[in-house]
């Protein structure tokens, strides 16, 4: 399954000789296929309004960039003593279009990858939208002011690594986010036990269905103290838009300039995921080509939200990504109705009000964590052996413990995200469980108890299953076969060409992409199998069969999956055997020779070949073996 993400920007304004009237017209229309094509579960399209012709006031001179919000926000102001007073580094994560070519970037911009599969024009933004995305973060014209966190840049104690995971046509597949944030996930880590701080920015969106293994990611980044800010969509009604409206992230949707302060714009989403609200209309920021330009949408909020953070974690350099979200919180400028909004989420936010008449800002404020209600803990999917135990409490990170009725020992999970699979249960018996959350450093207490009874019957907690087939392999994953015939060592290429395997599952329906990425990272990694004398192509493809579905029960048991490959092929060309080859078994024992195996030795590494004189591998012992082989 491969869903699809856009860029959360429009501009609903007169350009290019349309009217405002026509053009409204025309971002109506979008909006009504937006949300027709949403309704299916599995849709993330293109939102409306965006393209990149609808750009404003282009300029060149980059004295002449000023933008609105940033000097709305308090980045003139406070310039200077936010330079003086900023103490720790932050590094910003932005997940969009691609790496900018911009002069007012180049000191800023820490490094830039590209995940985008297929055709995505490369690593440089070809598109303009993570040009301006990052112009707003921490931009520094010569002469102008673009990025409420100037001062942050003047002090050099801000970076921007660029993920590209759209393509120059702006869109891209989720699972090319998941794999950039993963990876970041990694690469923060490091930097925050360095004593750095780490916030992503997603200016971008799709409808409202999440995906399973990017909210795992989301939910490690928040116990990690990594802070996300999300765009919450353009569809100008109600629906926050996919990550934003995943509970560990900050939704931020966008405000237009009045005479006094900003309001919501009649394009912004909102909804009760809404944090907060920040200049998201008429934003001036970098563009390709050495320019400057005018975008709106809540992908132009976003990065405010991104640069005001970096100003009060760089400050504070004691500060936790919970200290941080309370400070905002508290300082946020309301706006009506009082409180928390759909529309507005806490409020704008202001220098002034955020750091005082000078930076640091007032002593630590303590995050608030309160322990799960009865209501919101509860025991999923109970079998007679196993359960997901589940909390609905929006925090960092979540520890359940379990026991026996009434007993006096517990079993506790440690620290995880809000959904954990436990299988050590007895059949019939009567459990209780309680739940703890963490909000940064500080830590609830336990929930009061709820009780589970597991099946009396040993059960197969399994209820349905479905087929995954992949019927063209990546073309770089090839399977190279070496054997022995007649004395001599020879080898070949097989291709794996088809596979299908049947998933036995229990509602995960993310389970196809968890199942995609073991299946190409097994064969991406090991691509080799060293043969026994005599072995060919069949026996070749059987053997890939049988490793892959031992892969698959050790990356995947934990989730309680089964597997059984329906139908795998393999091709072999060049040498003097050209075959295609396909087996329809049951792999659980793919050979008659299963018990060799138990008793033979199956290696990960070149540590035990023996090499002959012209240094190829050779016929060892009659032994097979794994081995790895990234050519």
């Amino acid at each position: 399954m491969r869903q699809y993400l856009m860029l959360l920007a429009l501009w609903p304004f007169l350009v290019f000789g349309q009217s405002d009237k026509e053009t409204r017209r025309a971002f109506d229309r979008e909006v009504k296929e937006f949300k027709e094509n949403a309704k299916d579960p599995d849709f993330i399209g293109v939102l409306p309004g965006e393209s990149p012709v609808f750009v404003r006031n282009v300029v060149v001179n980059p004295q002449a960039a000023q933008s609105w919000g940033a000097q709305f926000v308090g980045g003139a102001a406070y310039r200077e003593a936010i330079s003086k007073a900023a103490k720790r580094e932050i590094f910003v994560s932005v997940f969009d279009t691609g790496l900018p070519d911009h002069n007012d970037l180049k000191g800023v911009t820490l490094f830039g990858k590209n995940f985008v599969s297929g055709e995505g024009g490369g690593l440089l933004d070809g598109h303009g939208h993570a040009t301006h995305v990052g112009g707003t973060i921490a931009g520094n014209p010569q002469g102008g002011l673009i990025a409420p966190a100037a001062g942050l840049v003047d002090a050099g104690k801000i970076k921007i690594k660029f993920y590209k995971v759209l393509a120059n046509n702006g869109s891209g597949s989720i699972v090319d986010i998941y794999n950039a944030a993963k990876a970041d996930l990694e690469d923060c880590r490091r930097r925050i036990e360095e004593g750095g701080f780490c916030i992503w920015n997603y200016s971008l969106g799709g409808g409202t269905t999440g995906y399973d293994p990017l909210n795992q990611v989301f939910d490690e980044a928040a116990a990690l103290g990594i802070i996300v800010f999300c765009a919450n969509g353009n569809s100008s009604g109600r629906g926050v838009n996919y990550p934003a409206n995943y509970p560990k992230n900050y939704a931020i949707a966008a405000g237009r300039q009045t005479t006094s302060a900003i309001e919501k714009d009649s394009y912004s989403t909102w909804g009760p995921e809404s944090w907060a609200i920040e200049p998201g209309t008429n934003i001036l920021s970098t563009l390709t080509n050495q320019t400057y330009g005018s975008w709106s949408g809540t992908s132009m909020a976003t990065p405010h939200a991104v640069s005001i953070a970096a100003v009060v974690a760089s400050i504070n350099p004691n500060w936790n990504a919970a200290q941080v979200i309370a400070h905002m919180r508290a300082n946020a400028q309301d706006l009506p109705p009082s409180g928390r909004d759909e529309n507005n989420g806490w409020g704008y936010h202001l220098f002034s009000k955020l750091l005082g008449s000078s930076p640091p800002p007032p002593p630590d404020p303590t995050p608030t964590c309160k322990a799960p209600m009865a209501t919101q803990v509860s025991a999923k999917s109970v079998s007679s052996s196993g359960a997901i135990l589940n909390t609905t409490v929006a925090a960092d990170n979540y520890q359940f413990r379990y026991r026996v009725l009434n007993t006096g020992v517990w079993t506790v999970t440690g620290w995880k995200g809000n959904d954990v699979v436990i299988t050590d249960l007895k059949p019939g018996t009567v459990y209780e469980v309680q739940c703890q959350v963490r909000c940064g450093a500080v830590e609830s207490a336990y929930s009061p108890s709820v009780a589970f009874k597991t099946l009396n019957a040993p059960t197969n907690p399994i209820k349905g299953y479905y087929e995954w087939k992949s019927y063209a392999m990546p073309p770089s994953d090839q399977l190279y076969m070496y054997w022995q015939a007649e004395g001599q060592q020879q080898s070949q290429t097989t291709t794996l060409t088809n596979i299908s395997i049947r998933v036995y599952t229990n509602g995960y329906e993310w389970a196809q992409d968890e199942v995609m990425s073991v299946v190409y990272g097994y064969f991406t990694a090991n691509r080799g199998f060293y043969l026994r004398r005599n072995d060919d192509n069949e026996t070749a493809v059987r053997w890939a069969a049988h490793f892959l579905l031992n892969e698959l029960k050790t990356k995947l048991a934990k989730y309680g999956m089964q597997f059984q490959i329906e139908r795998i092929c393999g091709e072999t060309g060049g040498g003097s055997i050209g075959v295609r080859y396909c087996d329809v078994r049951n792999f659980v024992t793919p050979m008659a020779s299963e018990a060799e195996v138990k008793t033979t030795e199956i290696r990960d590494s070149f540590g035990s070949f023996r090499f002959n004189g012209s240094g190829a591998m050779e016929y060892y012992n009659g032994t097979i073996r794994i081995k790895k082989d990234n050519r």
